[in-house]
């Protein structure tokens, strides 16, 4: 048995919990979020890519899990590869730093370290406030 399973889907299902918080991408208008990634995206360097896709096949007692998604960005950074998620906010940018939303760029590094046979990979969490367009960037290596 084959299942096609969406990175986002799966890691909104697996950490949710209590109510959600007010503020988060989810009470922004989607072409809103939109137009903020381009944004970000658009500074991008030279080689970088957007909205990437990414899957990975992990097989458990004879079902095969295709798990697939894009990624916001994938960077090469002084000779190291990073996934970028992109996040929209009407919070004052500052100490956002959701497990969920760690969850998703977790779940495309493993697919690229899997693909690429990496044995680590930088993960940014990049936070960008509706209407201060203000940017803050949590760094982690996996």
């Amino acid at each position: 048995m084959k299942i096609k399973l969406g990175v986002r889907r799966l890691v909104e299902y697996a950490y949710r919990s209590g109510s959600i918080p007010q503020g988060f991408s989810l009470s922004i208008a989607a072409n809103e979020g939109t137009r903020l990634h381009r944004i970000r995206q658009a500074q991008y360097k030279e080689g970088d890519q957007k909205e990437v896709p990414l899957s990975t096949v992990i097989e458990h007692e004879g079902t095969e899990v295709i798990l697939e998604g894009r990624c916001d960005g994938l960077l090469v950074r002084d000779d190291r590869w990073v996934i970028e998620e992109i996040k929209s906010t009407k919070q004052v940018v500052g100490t956002e730093d959701r497990f969920i939303h760690w969850a998703q760029g977790i779940c495309y590094g493993y697919m690229l370290c899997k693909e690429k046979e990496l044995s680590h990979i930088d993960v940014w969490l990049t936070y960008i406030q509706l209407d201060t367009y203000e940017v803050k960037t949590f760094k982690k290596t996996i």
